[in-house]
């Protein structure tokens, strides 16, 4: 606003513009850090992230929990925040529609045990992995976000937002193109292959 003033513009008239400015900025700065504090208290500075993708959700879903998280991330995973971001399940959404039926099954599968695991269950709550204190949590985006176009290189954006407020921020995938593609942007990122992943218990759908 201040390079539109003319120049015979001055003395209390311009005073009072530059306040308005200063008192709008300081009131920008105000809630920025606010959003900050608060995204540090959600996440906790401790805390390490996982993000899971879409594909290791459709391979894994409940047996997730079972994981040697551990062995995978080479530190012990008490304190360790799972995150679906919700670009994964909006991509669940549309695989459980492919004319692929083995991926339309591996989709239900994941959003069968997601719709059972957090049905009316606010996020985060607590996930019942080998190692106490860890939770999973779906992570919506704020509405002025705009996702990228390509969910995996959403998912390398958001870990590197995260990185900001984490001890540590890592993506677990089973897709060997999106962990070079993370370590690429410098995120750390973990493979998981079928045999990491338990076999299906007896009963289990």
């Amino acid at each position: 606003m201040l390079h539109e003033v003319a120049p015979a513009i001055h003395g209390a008239g311009l005073a009072a513009l530059i306040d308005s400015e200063l008192s709008e900025l300081r009131d920008r700065i105000a809630q920025a850090k606010a959003e900050i504090e608060e995204a540090l208290d959600y996440w906790g500075h401790q805390a390490v992230a996982v993000l899971l993708d879409t594909n290791l959700l459709m391979h894994a879903g409940p047996r997730l929990a079972r994981i040697d998280w551990d062995a995978l991330l080479r530190q012990p995973t008490s304190n360790v925040a799972f995150t679906i971001p919700i670009v994964a399940v909006e991509e669940l959404d549309k695989l459980k529609l492919n004319r692929n039926s083995e991926t339309r099954s591996r989709a239900a599968y994941a959003l069968k045990w997601l719709r059972h695991l957090l049905a009316d269950v606010p996020t985060p709550r607590p996930f019942e992995t080998q190692a106490p204190g860890t939770t999973l949590r779906v992570w919506v985006d704020d509405n002025y976000r705009l996702p990228l176009p390509e969910p995996d290189r959403d998912i390398i954006d958001r870990a590197q937002q995260l990185a900001l407020m984490t001890k540590r921020t890592v993506i677990a995938s089973m897709d060997q193109s999106m962990i070079l593609r993370a370590r690429a942007y410098g995120v750390d990122a973990v493979l998981v292959t079928e045999e990491d992943i338990p076999a299906r218990s007896e009963g289990q759908s």
